[in-house]
C-alpha cells in the first residue's frame, strides 16, 4: 500500500517538474567530458588547471 501512495505521490508532482536547460546537449558534454578524461589519462601530469601550458 506505501508503494501505490508514493506513485501517487511521484504522478502528482510531476507536473511541477522543470525541464533542464540544455538538456538536448547532454549527450555532447558527456562526450566532451570522456575526451578530456581520456586526455587525462595519458597525461598523468595534466590537470583543468595547467592544460593551457601543453
Amino acid at each position: 500500500m506505501r508503494l501505490r501512495w508514493a506513485a501517487a505521490g511521484m504522478i502528482a508532482a510531476e507536473s511541477q517538474y522543470r525541464r533542464v536547460k540544455g538538456f538536448r546537449q547532454l549527450d555532447r558534454l558527456s562526450a566532451a567530458i570522456s575526451v578530456e578524461l581520456q586526455r587525462q589519462a595519458v597525461l598523468p601530469g595534466a590537470s583543468c588547471h595547467t592544460h593551457h601550458l601543453l
